[in-house]
């Protein structure tokens, strides 16, 4: 992968005793717990035939209404994904039959209302690199959908969904709002720490 900007940038998070790799990849994690969405963090890892590896940021499970619950991986980019990147995400679909989704929204643009800013790959599907994709809700069962910006939504109640529906607001406000430790450290860590402190000062004493 090219390295970018943000590869160095990138400032590490914790929450809910997960360090994330990047304030970013946190944010969408206190997404997700707005919306009681189950998630787990960098917990798989696929190798592919070409020799590559892959360990994905994010695997999710929301609730589609009527249509129950989509299973799928998320991976989470400050900028609209490389070649490499569409790449890996399309192997990982292939190997496991679930959609992977791609976000590079920012969350201060989700929190003001610009909700549209994913790439979807879907199994057996081309990916179309001009099709933005983003979350929506239907306002009759309350299911959750990704969905293709400029088409029409596959609802299973036959009605339009709200890309800004109360609750997808108020978890983009959460997410972008919610302020991190700076500098976490470890229980473990913070004993090493003042240990060593404390035989260096009773060495000079």
């Amino acid at each position: 992968m090219t390295e970018r900007a943000y590869d160095i940038e990138a400032i590490a998070a914790r929450y809910k005793g997960v360090t994330f790799r990047s304030r970013l990849e946190a944010r969408h994690a206190v997404f997700f717990d707005t919306l009681a969405f189950p998630w787990s963090y960098e917990a798989e890892t696929f190798f592919f035939s070409d020799g590559t590896g892959y360990m994905p940021d994010f695997r999710i499970q929301f609730p589609r209404g009527s249509r129950g619950v989509e299973d799928c991986y998320y991976e989470v980019k400050p900028s609209f994904p490389t070649d490499e990147e569409i790449a890996k995400a399309q192997n990982l679909t292939k190997v496991t039959g679930r959609p992977t989704y791609i976000v590079y929204a920012h969350f201060p643009e989700l929190a003001e209302g610009s909700t549209w800013g994913i790439l979807a790959v879907h199994p057996g599907r081309p990916v179309v690199l001009g099709a933005i994709y983003g979350w929506a809700q239907c306002m009759a069962c309350f299911g959750y959908d990704i969905r293709f910006e400029a088409g029409r939504w596959d609802a299973c109640c036959g009605q339009t969904p709200k890309d800004r529906s109360p609750p997808l607001m108020v978890a983009y406000r959460r997410a972008y709002a919610f302020r991190f430790p700076v500098n976490p450290v470890t229980l473990g860590e913070a004993l090493a720490e003042a240990f060593t402190t404390y035989f260096q000062e009773d060495r000079r004493g």
